[in-house]
């Protein structure tokens, strides 16, 4: 057993008993804790590959191309997560104001 987690071992509480005192680990940032650049970049591909085979939305992104946008995403998101750059690229709002997004 991890020693951190050995006076939970013989808790009261059947939550902390059963799956240890906590996921989280505040001095870890969202970016680290999903394990960085490679799996965020995984996941983002993945959302992209699922909206482009979607049958309702993917043919908006049929005009776009989008290894540019995935790309721009992670840099988002990386910056967003606590990476090790802060995002640098364009307003977001101002980006997406000729789509016509009302909420």
């Amino acid at each position: 057993m991890d020693e951190r987690f050995a006076d939970t071992a013989n808790s009261n509480n059947p939550v902390t008993r059963a799956i240890g005192p906590g996921t989280t680990q505040t001095s870890m940032t969202l970016f680290d804790r999903i394990g960085g650049e490679k799996i965020l970049d995984q996941i983002v591909t993945d959302v992209y590959n699922d909206m482009r085979g979607d049958k309702e939305i993917g043919k908006l992104f049929a005009r776009f191309r989008l290894e540019r946008l995935k790309d721009r995403t992670v840099d988002y998101l990386r910056g967003e997560w606590g990476g090790p750059e802060p995002y640098k690229g364009s307003d977001l709002w101002i980006s997406h104001s000729h789509m016509g997004i009302r909420n």
